[in-house]
């Protein structure tokens, strides 16, 4: 019933099993993984809040993109990255 205060993906209790603290943010990005955020998403995600909070939705884009975990990449389409990476051999799978 209360807001996250923390990113529980982030890193985790040191009593952890390992396989959890194999998954956490910090742990995949020392495996070389790369996480990325829609900068359309995050506009749409702005409005959605601004909407219940009664805030503009460039106040709420401009302190959701500030918090971003720092490794994060702001792409400008979620679409485009995906047809970037696939024209480079990379495959895309969406888990369903």
């Amino acid at each position: 019933g209360e807001w996250a205060t923390h990113n529980v993906m982030l890193s985790v209790p040191d009593d952890a099993p390992p396989m959890v603290k194999g998954m956490t943010v910090s742990a995949l990005v020392a495996r070389g993984v790369i996480f990325w955020q829609c900068n359309n998403a995050l506009h749409g995600v702005a409005a959605s809040i601004a909407g219940q909070t009664n805030q503009s939705p460039q106040t709420v884009y401009q302190e959701l993109r500030a918090n971003l975990l720092s490794h994060v990449k702001l792409v400008p389409a979620h679409t485009m990255l995906v047809g970037l990476c696939q024209e480079r051999g990379c495959t895309y799978e969406a888990l369903v």
